[in-house]
């Protein structure tokens, strides 16, 4: 029998049950509950931990492991915690940060080391372990463990923000928001030196989303909490700020379809990169669809979450595809885009109900014989009177488009001349989407309540007056766009 020690990070068991009475056991680390991410962890315990439980007098102690219950949050902590199966030392952790931060982004930047010493000494270097101790394992003190997760961001759906009435739910804090908030600076600062570094724009995209929010979130609280608790009025509309500077607004990205635009690159490269073996595993698990351009939507519950989370933009993207025919084995006749500016679906949908086979690819309805190629669209009835114009229109428009030379399939991004994808062009055509208006509504719903034109402050609290670049956004005079926006007034 072997024995998990499930919470030996915070609650080591082993300690005070004489190794487990001498059977053998794995020093885990649990680190999350419930699935719930925040930014949380305890690094100066794992770094050393499972070296003190293998040295110890009479170890029974055979391996480490992790039984996280939920994962893709904190990179960080799951790192430092995969090289302890490999050291039989401790780690100084400060020297580790130094070539963790180098080894993710490629690169050794003061600025970026200086941000993991302040995370190390705030976010990550929790201190209910003490209390445990102290506390001898009570249930309080093992609740203020799970309850690292009470701010408003993880109390959806439960909590109604609508209600103003009620205290904003408040999160266990064991750092300094105000250091949190410089790491941040320190991040940003180091921006330009990091463009190409795809692990670096993680930090501001998709899972660490969530770290970003937590961040304004208790920056709001500092700057227009009430004193009772309560809220302030805001002057400013979200929607204004969110707009272009030409329209009077401050040009800000909405985090939610930028965090799309960006995960679009993946789709692109998922179609247009070949047999790469990244791309050969996840057709083995998901399976390709659309003609290969893409695989199956990923429904369960568990899995990779970081492909079912991208997967969850590609008709957003693919609405915005032209499909390029070569041979036309990889594109179907009435549901990609191919000729025209919508599907043939959408431009004749009396005709795609009568077809034959509505799942059609291009080269299973062209007839090619000694260099001729002709189209055979097969119907399952005749047409009437009134139809017959639509389907003159129809074979109209597939003979212009017929395809002559029997090349590969390609794809080509409709909102750049180039046609090559460009995340700009994406996040512009997301930024109207209404479905990114209510999937954001939690978000607009506590910015419009606390914001007095919310960023302008945050860049006058980080930077003072003046331009920056924050994630490609373009630079922004301060002066005139602070207390209220510039030309919108109060909105």
């Amino acid at each position: 029998m072997i024995v998990l020690d499930l919470f030996a990070e915070v609650k080591p068991i082993w300690k005070n049950s004489s190794q487990f009475y001498g059977t053998p056991y794995v020093w885990c680390m649990l680190h999350n509950f419930g699935g719930n991410i925040e930014m949380y962890g305890t690094l100066d315990s794992i770094s050393s931990g499972p070296v003190d439980a293998r040295i110890s007098e009479n170890s029974t102690m055979v391996g480490v492991g992790m039984c996280m219950e939920g994962i893709e949050h904190n990179p960080v902590v799951y790192e430092l915690m995969s090289e302890m199966a490999f050291r039989s030392e401790k780690v100084q952790v400060l020297e580790w940060l130094k070539s963790y931060s180098h080894r993710r982004y490629g690169k050794a930047i003061h600025q970026v080391a200086a941000a993991w010493e302040i995370l190390y000494h705030t976010i990550y270097n929790c201190t209910d372990g003490i209390e445990l101790d102290k506390l001898q394992y009570s249930a309080v003190a093992v609740t203020r463990i799970v309850d690292h997760n009470t701010d408003f961001i993880v109390k959806f759906p439960d909590w109604d923000p609508s209600n103003t009435s009620s205290a904003l739910p408040q999160a266990h804090l064991w750092y300094s928001t105000k250091k949190v908030i410089n790491a941040l600076r320190l991040f940003i600062d180091a921006g330009n030196n990091f463009a190409g570094s795809l692990t670096y724009r993680q930090n501001f995209g998709n899972e660490p989303l969530f770290h970003t929010f937590q961040l304004l979130y208790h920056l709001l609280l500092l700057l227009w909490g009430g004193t009772d608790g309560g809220l302030k009025h805001c002057l400013v509309k979200w929607d204004t700020i969110c707009s272009p500077i030409a329209d009077g607004g401050l040009g800000v990205r909405k985090l939610v379809p930028f965090n799309r635009a960006l995960l679009g690159k993946w789709l692109w490269r998922f179609g247009e990169e070949g047999d790469r073996l990244w791309k050969r595993v996840l057709i083995a698990r998901y399976g390709a669809v659309c003609g290969g351009w893409s695989t199956g939507l990923v429904r369960g519950s568990h899995g990779c979450g970081l492909w079912k989370g991208i997967m969850q933009g590609w008709e957003s993207f693919n609405a915005h595809l032209r499909y390029k025919v070569g041979i036309g084995d990889r594109v179907r006749l009435w549901h990609d885009q191919w000729c025209g500016d919508v599907t043939l679906k959408e431009a004749y949908p009396v005709l795609y109900e009568c077809a034959s086979n509505q799942a059609a690819t291009i080269d299973e309805v062209v007839v090619r014989d000694n260099g001729r190629m002709e189209w055979n669209v097969i119907f399952k009835r005749n047409f009437n009177d009134w139809e017959l114009n639509d389907v003159v229109s129809f074979l109209n428009l597939i003979q212009s488009h017929l395809p002559f030379r029997e090349l590969a399939d390609g794809i080509r991004w409709n909102l750049m001349k180039s046609g090559m994808f460009d995340v700009r062009s994406f996040y512009s055509a997301l930024r109207e989407d209404i479905l990114f208006r209510v999937g954001a509504a939690c978000v607009v719903v506590m910015v419009r309540q606390q914001t007095i034109c919310f960023f302008t402050a945050l860049w006058r609290l980080l930077y003072g007056v003046g331009y920056f670049t924050l994630l490609g956004f373009s630079g922004l005079c301060l002066d005139r766009s602070f207390p209220y926006c510039p030309a919108g007034g109060m909105g």
